[in-house]
């Protein structure tokens, strides 16, 4: 850990098969807090300025690079896995991912643009950050990134390599540059062995909450 401040906390539980994880303070009154039972490997969390929030919830597996920027906040649900080369940008905005969400490789989050963009008549800045929700039991594709503003509902699906700039409601299967609805009534199952919504477990509990 790299301590650049004053005041910053990092909570750590008991972690699974964790390695080559690093983490910076670039400011002050920052939390990290990661949960038990937490896989984190080759996992950079970095804060710039001060009081960000980061937490990893137990049971979860993740890789790659978490940015947090000016007070922003990421979460990160229980039993979510995500893949390497994944990528978490912020700046004064919060982004959340729900339980038991499955991320693959490559995928970038990225509720800030990274520079300021100015309207030249005003001079006011234009293109201001904005949360991101991607909601509980989502399937994000490889290869996929998510921009500011978006939320992702529940059970649904985001194909390999599609550019998500549009809300995603519940039960959806999207796809594309930019992202669009192909399919509607949708969940998806982390087992390739179900032919039924009843043969996978987690799939049939979210069929059933959402479909109530």
């Amino acid at each position: 850990m790299d301590d650049n401040g004053s005041g910053n906390i990092f909570v750590c539980g008991d972690l699974v098969n964790s390695k080559e994880n690093k983490v910076q303070f670039n400011g002050n009154n920052n939390k990290l807090i990661i949960e038990d039972d937490v896989e984190c490997r080759w996992l950079t969390v970095i804060f710039r300025g001060d009081n960000n929030y980061v937490r990893i919830h137990k049971n979860s597996k993740i890789k790659g690079d978490i940015v947090a920027t000016k007070g922003s906040k990421v979460i990160i649900g229980r039993r979510t896995t995500i893949g390497a080369g994944f990528e978490v940008v912020t700046d004064k905005c919060n982004v959340t991912i729900g339980h038991d969400c499955m991320i693959a490789r490559d995928v970038i989050l990225r509720a800030s643009d990274g520079h300021p963009i100015f309207d030249i008549h005003s001079k006011k800045r234009i293109n201001w950050a904005k949360d991101i929700i991607i909601s509980s039991y989502v399937w994000v594709g490889r290869n996929v990134s998510i921009m500011k503003g978006v939320s992702v509902g529940s059970g649904s699906v985001i194909g390999y390599g599609s550019i998500v700039t549009k809300d995603v409601p519940s039960m959806c299967a999207a796809a594309g540059n930019p992202a669009k609805i192909i399919k509607r009534n949708i969940i998806w199952a982390r087992t390739d062995k179900a032919e039924l919504i009843s043969d996978d477990k987690r799939c049939s509990s979210y069929h059933a909450k959402l479909t109530q």
